[in-house]
């Protein structure tokens, strides 16, 4: 060899240009001669598998180890190099101590099954032709030294190797500053081996790895530290030690699927996956998985994870393939998924389940797919950026699971929509669990868990079972974030069904605010098999809760369904309901029904052949705040009762049209309003835009419908409603309404009614304090088909300025009753009180009171304050008012004194020594003083018990009034005390004079005290 060397060295120039070539190609791989003597590698010129290569031989061999040592190692395009694998070696460790990156532009092989380590701590780049041909894994490693248990193979401690049995390797040591690896190659291990590309920083451009049911480990260090290599081929990181970062660009793909058993482990500071780049894992098309457990993805970065520009990091069991798919695991300081950027674990598969998308991060910002516009059609791709889906749809669809979704931030999350101006309610979905599966067992849960705030901005969360032979429940959706929880710009959240399972439940919860801002919460049933499902439920709850701007909660029964679901809102502080959607007088495109809430609302609702109540609506809060056409709606369109309305609060207030609605439209009942507010409860004012948007919407859909969704037409006004719509039999619903104070103003109402033949509901308001009603202000129970009746109790009740209280009936009903138990009855300013009819009797009048101010029973109503019980068929039909009053009169029992009861000049004593008769002792008022200053005064009232009242008649004979009388004794003249005696006991009595008699009552005496004066006189 050495000889060799020596006469290419004697050649004439000419000649070794001629082989200057070959010359370049055999200087790519240079052994060193570290390894010693026979040991060093050997490098020959070969064709193999059809192409130029080089074979390398020689290097030491410990244990199942070949160690090979080279100074430079590079492989030129359209070359290979591959190693010999000696019988009974497992390991070929190459290591590249020249101080300069090796260039891998060729195919890179071993002649065996032996796994190659590639070490060069200056780098290693794989270029676009790059290439492996091997039947074991490869290791790719800009670490300075590989470790054993016993020895350490360093490309920069250039030491002979040990003559002793080296195990397998058990560490990668990396150094400081070490190289980075590129790859814009494709790379290929075979089926369950490793690829492991391990440096500073790790990059791939283009290209590919790919495992199949193997592994890819991507990752390094940028600091001096160690990796663990464990004995399954994945790698440890040191806990402390400063990570590489990866990026993944232009269409790159990493790729470990077949059956199911491959695993993507990507470990870094930063990761990028870019510009159309794809990380796959999972089963392929008509395959069935290994027995092993199902491979996942885990990304795990110290700082941040970007996934963006129509990248893609899935988990999937494909078409027609049987099994399940693995997990999709993030770990991250901050996570970002913009551009098109998506990360799924759908199933397309028969018997196979999703794997769930597990993410763990300080902060998380998605936004919503990129969305193109070609030609004037408009293309809206269904690609949410997390998906764990089973869409498997067909005849032998497969009876799997959907995978979870678990969103963890120790800071914020952020998913933000990149959505086409003008465009509300498209499919625009961030989150997805569907299960389309024809038997398909369950739907995945959602969980968004946040230490800092939730912000989902134009996007759609969506978990659904829309198979109608599914078997198993939509998933559940939980949104927490310990400070806030917002959802806006028509973002949606959605649980439903149409399987036979029930529809998922959804929480929203925060220790701070949950606003919901032109957006849609709902859970919707749509059973058609079945009739055993309940719809899904509804649970708010944080500080402040604000549902804003049009937004929709609602949970909705149909299409056979059993109960409809429940929304509670939970709030510590105040719940506020108000406003209409800001899009909703713009020339916009409207492409669905759920994005299009006019007014803030939230309903529970029964329709569609359901089969069972709607849902109750349940708030808990210290103030609840309903204005601008805000409204809360329980409903029922089908032969099942309507929900019930409960609200426990300090203080409620519907204003600027708020309102609470229950309503009925055909057989079912409509269900029962109950508040609760122990200090107040104020219903004000009307919308002004509730007669245009009305009208607006019946051009659109049609009356019916409208008044379904917004309520009547003169249901503008602020106030609690409870009513059947014409054409029904449905019974009205019922309010319950206890108080410290209730406050009617401004032409706001309180209303039961029926519109069609069934009986309206009752009114019973319980007031600590007083009942007020004020300018137009209504309490109304009005009926076609039955009585209403109205039971008010409060201290007081005070109605003026043309407020009503009122059972009127139509048609052949009967007018409803009215009983009002208070201490004062004050109605002024034409305020009536009345139970009229058109064709059927009045309804009665019950009032207890202990007085009555400003109106009386009349027979007709006036311009005055009246109480009327009157049918428009005349007197005969007329209902019944009764008045009972403790009818007290503060004038009895008093005595008329006069002005003057004595000259004030007779008062001063110009001379007290003098005798005569003009002293005087007066006391004004009744009875006298006690002989004794502690002794109390006593009283000349006489105690009388209440006597049988005397009833007395008005102008019709129905009416009655009752009056407590208080009978008063006749008082006697008041004598003034003009002195006092001593009685046989010795007791003192004060006495008066005889008015009769001209002469003094008793016998002048001189005081002692003057006895020398009057001596003298």
């Amino acid at each position: 060899m050495k000889l060799t060397w020596s006469l290419l060295f004697t050649l004439p120039l000419v000649t070794c240009s001629i082989l200057a070539p070959l010359s370049r190609s055999t200087a790519q791989i240079v052994p060193d001669v570290n390894l010693g003597g026979t040991e060093n590698s050997v490098v020959n010129p070969d064709v193999i598998n059809g192409i130029p290569s080089d074979r390398i031989d020689g290097g030491a061999i410990r244990g199942s180890n070949l160690f090979h040592s080279f100074q430079e190692f590079n492989v030129l395009e359209g070359r290979g190099a591959y190693f010999a694998n000696p019988n009974g070696i497992t390991n070929i460790l190459t290591r590249v101590t020249g101080g300069n990156p090796s260039n891998i532009l060729g195919k890179l092989g071993v002649l065996g099954n032996a796994n190659l380590f590639l070490l060069n701590p200056k780098g290693i780049f794989f270029g676009a032709n790059a290439s492996l041909d091997l039947s074991g894994s490869f290791f790719a490693s800009t670490a300075d030294s590989v470790l054993f248990d016993n020895f350490e193979f360093s490309a920069s401690n250039l030491q002979p190797i040990p003559q002793l049995t080296i195990n397998i390797p058990i560490g990668l040591k990396f150094r400081d500053n070490p190289g980075s690896i590129s790859n814009n190659g494709r790379l290929q291990v075979q089926t369950g081996n490793t690829l492991a590309l391990v440096g500073d920083n790790v990059s791939l451009d283009g290209g590919s790895l790919t495992a199949p049911d193997g592994q890819v480990e991507l990752g390094g260090l940028a600091q001096a530290g160690t990796i663990g290599l464990n004995p399954d081929g994945s790698l440890s990181f040191p806990v402390g030690i400063t990570r590489a970062d990866v990026l993944v660009k232009n269409a790159a793909r990493v790729d470990v699927a077949n059956q199911g058993s491959g695993s993507v482990n990507i470990t870094a500071r930063n990761l990028n996956i870019e510009t159309g780049s794809i990380v796959s894992a999972g089963l392929k098309p008509d395959l069935t998985a290994s027995t092993s457990a199902p491979g996942n993805v885990t990304l795990d970065a110290t700082e941040a994870i970007r996934i963006n520009g129509q990248s893609l990091v899935e988990n999937v069991a494909d078409l027609n393939a049987t099994g399940n798919a693995g997990d999709v695991n993030v770990k991250a300081n901050y996570l970002e998924l913009t551009g098109g950027g998506r990360i799924r674990t759908r199933t397309l598969g028969q018997l196979s389940d999703a794997g769930d998308i597990n993410i763990v991060a300080g902060d998380i910002y998605i936004s919503n797919p990129v969305y193109t516009l070609p030609g004037i059609n408009i293309n809206l791709e269904d690609k949410p950026a997390l998906d764990a889906s089973n869409y498997k749809n067909d005849i032998t669809a497969g009876k799997g699971r959907s995978g979870n979704i678990s969103l963890t931030a120790d800071g914020n999350i952020t998913l933000i929509g990149e959505g086409l101006p003008g465009i509300v309610d498209r499919e625009n979905k961030i989150i997805s669990t569907y299960s389309a599966g024809r038997e398909g067992l369950a739907n995945g849960n959602i969980s968004l868990v946040a230490k800092g705030s939730i912000l989902l901005d134009n996007v759609n969360v969506v978990s659904s079972s829309f198979s109608v032979n599914s078997l198993g429940a939509a998933g559940n959706i939980l949104l927490q974030g310990d400070t806030s929880v917002i959802l806006t710009n028509n973002s949606q959240i959605a649980a439903t069904t149409y399987g036979q399972g029930n529809p998922g439940n959804v929480r929203l919860r925060s220790n701070g605010s949950v606003s919901v801002q032109s957006s849609v919460i709902f859970t919707d049933l749509r059973n058609t098999v079945t009739k055993s499902s309940d719809a899904g439920n509804i649970f708010v709850s944080g500080q402040s809760i604000f549902i804003t701007d049009g937004s929709t909660i609602s949970a909705t029964t149909n299409q056979d369904s059993k109960f409809g679901g429940t929304i509670q809102v939970d709030a510590t502080d105040t719940v506020e309901i108000f406003g209409l959607h800001p899009l909703f007088d713009d020339q916009k495109l409207f492409s669905g029904s759920r994005s299009q809430g006019i007014y803030s609302t939230l309903v529970t609702n029964s329709v569609g052949n359901a089969q069972g109540p709607a849902g109750d609506i349940i708030i808990n809060a210290d103030t609840l705040r309903i204005s601008d056409g805000g409204n809360l709606k329980a409903t029922t369109q089908e032969a099942f009762p309507g929900g019930n309305i409960t609200v426990n609060a300090r203080v409620i207030e519907f204003t600027g049209g708020g309102k609470i609605l229950n309503t009925a439209s055909r057989t079912g009942n409509a269900g029962t309003i109950t508040l609760n507010a122990s200090d107040s409860i104020t219903i004000s004012g009307s919308n002004p835009n509730f007669e245009q948007v009305f009208n607006r919407e019946v051009k659109r859909i049609g009356r019916g419908t409208t008044e379904f969704r917004l309520g009547r037409n003169d249901t503008a006004a602020s106030g609690i409603y409870a009513y059947t719509l014409p054409n029904s039999s449905a019974e009205g619903g019922s309010l319950n309404i206890k108080t410290g104070r209730l406050l009617v103003n401004d032409s706001a109402k309180i209303n039961v009614g029926s519109q069609g033949t069934g009986q309206a509901g009752n009114i019973e308001v319980t007031a600590a304090k007083d009942i007020r009603l004020d300018n137009g202000a209504l309490i109304t129970a009005e009926t076609r088909g039955g009585q209403g009746n109205i039971t008010l109790n409060s201290r007081d009740l005070i109605l003026r300025r043309n407020s009503n209280i009122g059972t009127n009936a139509t048609g052949e009903a009967a007018g409803g009753n009215i009983t009002v138990n208070t201490g004062n009855l004050v109605a002024l300013e034409n305020s009536d009180i009345t139970a009229n009819a058109d064709k059927g009797y009045g309804g009665n009048v019950l009032i207890n009171a202990e007085a009555i101010f400003g109106t009386k029973f009349r027979e007709q109503i006036t311009p005055d304050s009246d109480i009327t019980a009157n049918s428009a068929l005349g007197s005969d039909f007329s209902g019944n008012v009764q008045i009972e009053t403790a009818d007290v009169d503060p004038s009895q029992g008093l005595v008329e004194l006069p002005e003057n009861l004595t000259d004030p000049t007779d008062q001063i004593a110009e001379n007290p020594c003098k005798k005569g008769s003009g002293s005087s002792f007066i006391i004004t008022g009744r009875g006298g003083l006690p002989s004794n200053p502690n002794n109390n005064f006593s009283s000349d009232n006489i105690h009388v018990d209440l006597v049988e009242p005397v009833a007395s008649s008005g102008n019709s004979s129905n009416l009655t009034i009752k009056q407590l009388q208080v009978i008063h004794p006749i008082a006697e003249k008041i004598v003034p005390v003009q002195g006092w005696v001593f009685n046989k006991k010795g007791e003192v009595v004060l006495t008066a004079y005889d008015p009769t008699v001209s002469t003094l009552g008793r016998t002048s005496q001189a005081p002692a005290a003057c006895s020398s004066v009057n001596s003298h006189q």
